[in-house]
């Protein structure tokens, strides 16, 4: 973003697992070092962990102490500078949706999306759907769940839609 060599994320699309993949590689782009750099914070448990199992603390996908530290010292240098710097043309280029995803895709849709078009929602699951998006392949006798959550708008609870957890 704002160095030569530090601007350019490739990443597979893998899904809704893609969110945690781009908020790391942004982190790098911001001079956020992996917490297993930072001993005190070499829990695996936080976006910026080299060893993040995902699902492992799934109230916890969060960026640590230390990536916070590390992300606040390039807020605080010269080099964070380039952060404000905008075209014209580039403010008028962005587009912001009139909905929420959530309420493009089903909780249906987004089982096929992660698991291909033999799955759908697990409704036994529909208890924890908020904490991951649970999904029933068929042929298989178990539902599934990559630990993410569903997208923002899915409903979750009767009179509910996800955002950051079930909201009214």
């Amino acid at each position: 973003m704002c160095s030569e060599k530090r601007k350019c994320i490739i990443a597979e699309d893998n899904g809704l697992n893609l969110a945690f993949t781009i908020a790391h590689e942004m982190g790098h782009n911001m001079g956020v070092n992996h917490d297993n750099d930072h001993p005190s914070c070499a829990d695996g448990l936080h976006i910026m962990s080299g060893e993040w199992i995902k699902g492992q603390n799934l109230g916890d996908v969060s960026w640590s102490r230390c990536s916070k530290e590390d992300l606040e010292r390039f807020l605080r240098s010269k080099a964070s500078s380039c952060l404000l710097q905008t075209s014209p043309q580039s403010l008028s280029s962005v587009l912001v949706p009139s909905k929420l995803p959530g309420t493009a895709y089903t909780a249906d849709e987004q089982c096929q999306i992660l698991f291909g078009p033999l799955a759908s929602f697990c409704q036994e699951m529909q208890h924890v759907i908020c904490a991951g998006l649970w999904c029933k392949v068929e042929g298989e006798a178990e539902c599934r769940t990559k630990l993410d959550p569903p997208m923002d708008g899915t409903d979750c609870d009767p009179g509910k839609v996800s955002h950051a957890g079930c909201l009214a």
